[in-house]
């Protein structure tokens, strides 16, 4: 038989392993001559060329140098098969060029790239009944949503794929779908459950000969038992796994074989090995231009020459590794993939600016401290520095109009779905409401996942995004340009092992390091715990120590520093971003006073307080300044609005909480049922009309007021918002604690509108406010992601055009006092800046007996521009 007879054969082959969809692994054969498939490969898809099938040669040939690594190559050839089957209209083919296209994205780090090519295989597949490439989209859409941390929707796609090889039967391409749900488990340390998917993995894969399988399987089954600290039985499998990844050249497996095999050997002790292992997996990363085989080894590299006390050589291996990530970050689309993405690799950040504290303290003269502080910038709220860029930009308003109706016309539906699933939920169950209950329940899961997906295809096909420049981070010259002289910017950065204080004057650097996160985070909680639910003989005593003993933790390394100024600037990480910095008591006290509260050495006595995601974002909001002219109109009011429990009584509150009616398996889903739960057992917030009334007063003509049923999302669309200094929203809030993207102000509806103003709705409203005041239950709060910071209402706000918010760090029990409390603050801002206006407030409720308490002033900051 000659060589151009096995053609066919060769391309079933392809059409077989794509279908595997392993993002990471298609088309790796178990060939194990060394005489080079890949160009037996090549030549065969010249062969075949001639013979006129220039779109199968063309597949072959981006197979052959995908295996060699060569992915640019590949994808040129890839490209031009999907152009010559498109033209043919030979469906199933595009869809697996589709794949063959996703994975080498996938490989190279390419996020955005791989799951819009993903997804158009997936609508293919859909639309030509093709179930088994519809189940390598799944699989790989899976895989870049594992990447990006995105578990819920990871776990969906991961699920659709095993539920459609299982109905098939395609065992050998279930291996790739098993590995993924065992390594997605793993890494949530759901140990038991990752084993029986992995075992399965391996079983199937020898079963079936597939090598590759069972070597990916081996190493995840290592990665499992090396989170247990099981070293022994983890280099095992690891070893294992790299034999048959050798033997069937498999080099991008071995590569990260090699690079946990590092790590194995280091955390035995055996610092030879690991650097032997460590720096082959580096010669791989590199040899195949594979960004995460790169930070993977050369983190751990520089991790072990810094416990050998080689810090200039731990340094040159950190940066690469902080490098590689930086490009991998730049590419992932999402907002919520590149805030998923910093997540993840926080610890290389903070890793660079440990060993460069060390050099600091061997030589403070060499500027290694002014490189830590700009790491720390490159790690922090980046993805908001992002979308900042973005929205000064307009690339909104610069899409595509088919894409702008199409994305109107999602976001309407989902409103409609919510409103329509809040009516089901204020009905009487029976069999009928459940059904009802359920269909919408899975249309509202699918359209918002679909609206996802139609962002990240908004971004790609923008020229405004393609153009985009983003800014870069801060460096400690620019930050000194924006203090004057009485100011001081205190940036906190919390980490696994130890924490760090940058403190920046108009003239002054230093860099303080402090213990751990976990050991931070348990001092401030119990401080949080006594001062909230208001005075008490016990919590008074606690407060008193407690509010001492944290402030000297937070800021008393740089008192020295301090002295002279009367503005800090407080740049929060973790559960710092909930902490009231304003509460806290600069030296001892002692309760020996009936009116001791008036007479506590609070902070927000020596300072005006204000708060910011980062330096950088600070920068960029005083570089920005707001296009609100003199004509402009001057506050708008939207509070007290009437809600579903008004509406329909204490029913309501009992449908909410009938989970069987409403409850679902799919984790999206019940995270969003959730939030809806919670929504319709909302209360009228007391006095917010009073509060509103007052506020009003003082600018007369020039403010416009919603009030109870006029307060709707629906009237809060239609305003020209951008007409506005000043937006006071008084309503409740919600934020959800893993899904901030359901967070939202919740206001009345009518019309097409369910209520609820969610975090992307928030970012779609154009505004030009000095000011946006969230006078709502737990406003300043959100989802804490490492790096990000807050995940929440003032992040879309500020997205949106404020320059800065004030909000509520939790819900004053009392809603008397917030009346007064915001009368003061906007009096104050006739004569005063924001951050003077809102001390001035908080130090007239600490001279009255009656509202000295911290509860009643503390919660409330101000965020952004001071």
């Amino acid at each position: 038989m000659k060589s151009r007879d096995l053609i066919p054969v060769f391309f079933i082959l392809v059409i077989i392993l794509s279908r595997s969809g392993n993002p990471m692994a298609v088309a790796q054969t178990d060939h194990e001559q060394k005489t080079n498939l890949a160009e037996k490969l090549v030549q065969e898809g010249q062969e075949l060329e001639q013979k006129g099938d220039t779109a199968q040669a063309l597949n072959n040939l981006g197979v052959a140098h995908q295996n060699q690594g060569a992915y640019d190559e590949a994808i040129a050839n890839f490209e031009r098969a999907l152009k010559i089957q498109e033209a043919q209209q030979r469906k199933n083919e595009v869809a697996q060029t589709l794949i063959n296209l996703g994975n080498v994205y996938h490989r190279k780090a390419f996020y955005a790239q791989a799951l819009h090519h993903y997804e158009c295989a997936r609508k293919l597949s859909e639309e030509i009944g093709d179930q088994s490439t519809m189940a390598s989209a799944f699989n790989g859409l899976g895989s870049i949503y594992n990447e990006q941390r995105l578990d819920a929707k990871a776990i969906y796609n991961f699920e659709q794929a095993l539920k459609i090889r299982e109905a098939l039967n395609e065992k050998g391409p279930m291996v790739s779908v098993l590995n993924n749900l065992g390594d997605l488990y793993r890494r949530l340390k759901a140990h038991a459950k990752a084993r029986n998917y992995l075992e399965r993995a391996l079983k199937v894969g020898e079963e079936q000969g597939d090598r590759y399988g069972s070597a990916q399987a081996l190493r995840n089954m290592g990665l499992v038992y090396s989170s247990q600290e099981d070293h022994d039985t983890a280099m095992k499998y690891y070893q294992r796994g790299l034999k048959i990844s050798l033997a069937i050249n498999a080099k991008s497996l071995a590569g990260y074989l090699y690079a946990n095999l590092g790590d194995t050997y280091e955390a035995l002790q055996q610092h030879a090995p690991a650097i032997v292992h460590l720096q082959q997996a580096v010669a791989l990363g590199e040899e195949l231009k594979e960004p995460r085989i790169l930070w993977l080894s050369t983190r751990a590299l520089g991790n072990l020459y810094e416990r050998l006390g080689q810090l200039s050589l731990a340094l040159h291996y950190i940066k690469r590794a902080a490098t590689a990530v930086e490009n991998v970050r730049a590419r992932a689309f999402a907002d919520e993939g590149k805030v998923g993405f910093s997540a993840r690799q926080s610890r290389v950040y903070l890793d660079t600016i440990r060993v460069l504290y060390g050099l600091n303290s061997e030589d403070p003269k060499a500027g290694y401290g002014r490189q830590a502080f700009e790491y720390a910038e490159r790690f922090k709220a980046r993805a908001l520095l992002d979308l900042l860029a973005e929205s000064q930009a307009g690339v909104r308003q610069k899409i595509d109009p088919e894409l702008r109706q199409r994305d109107h016309q999602m976001a309407a539906r989902l409103s409609f779905l919510q409103k329509r699933f809040i009516e089901l939920s204020n009905q009487s169950a029976n069999e009928g409401i459940k059904k009802q209950l359920d269909v919408t329940q899975r249309e509202l899961v699918s359209v918002s996942l679909e609206h996802d997906k139609l962002k990240n295809e908004i971004r790609r096909r923008s020229p405004a995004y393609a153009a985009l420049i983003y800014p870069e981070p801060i460096s400690v010259e620019r930050t000194q340009k924006l203090l004057d002289e009485k100011t001081a910017l205190l940036e906190y950065l919390l980490g696994y092992d130890c924490s760090y204080l940058f403190v920046v004057t108009h003239d002054q650097f230093h860099i303080y390091r402090m213990a751990e996160q976990e050991a931070i985070e348990q001092q401030v909680k119990p401080l949080i715990e006594t001062i909230i639910p208001g005075p008490s003989l016990a919590r008074n005593m606690a407060y008193l120590t407690t509010g001492h003993h944290v402030y000297r933790t937070l800021l008393g390394p740089a008192e020295s520093l301090l002295q002279g100024k009367t503005s800090l600037i407080i740049i929060p990480d973790g559960r710092l971003a909930i902490l009231p910095f304003a509460a806290l008591l600069t030296s001892p006290a002692a309760a020996d006073h009936p009116l001791f509260f008036q007479r506590l050495p609070y902070l927000v006595k020596n300072y005006e307080l204000s708060f910011a995601p980062s330096a950088s974002v600070l920068e960029w909001l005083k570089k920005n300044p707001l296009r609100v002219d003199a004509t402009s109109k001057r506050l708008i009011v939207f509070a007290d609005p009437v809600y579903e429990s008004e509406r329909n009584g204490t029913e309501t509150a009992a449908i909410a909480n009938r989970r069987g009616d409403i409850a679902s398996d799919d984790p999206y889903a019940e995270a969003l049922l959730g939030f809806y739960r919670a929504g319709m057992q909302l209360s009228r917030l007391p006095y917010t009309r009073e509060e509103s009334r007052q506020i009003a007063k003082l600018f007369g003509l020039n403010a416009t007021q919603y009030l109870r049923e006029e307060a709707t999302e629906e009237k809060l669309k239609a305003e020209p918002l951008d007409q506005y200094q000043y937006v006071h929203i008084a309503a409740h809030g919600l934020v959800h604690p893993t899904r901030p993207e359901f967070s939202a102000i919740v206001l009345g509806h009518e019309g097409q509108e369910d209520g609820y103003l969610q975090l992307p709705e928030v970012y779609n409203l154009e505004l030009q406010a000095d000011l946006v005041t969230l006078s709502a239950c737990e406003s300043a709060i959100g989802q804490s992601i490492p790096g990000e910071g807050l995940i929440g209402l003032t992040r879309g706000f500020l997205y949106a055009g404020a320059r800065s918010v004030v909000a509520s760090l939790w819900k004053i029990a009392d809603g008397r006092p917030t009346v007064n409390f915001m009368h003061a603050f906007y009096k104050n801002l006739g004569k005063q800046s924001k951050a003077q206006a809102l001390r001035s407030a908080q130090l007239d409720f600490i001279k009255n007996e009656r509202t000295s308490h911290p509860s009643n002033w503390s919660a409330f900051v101000l965020i952004g521009d001071r």
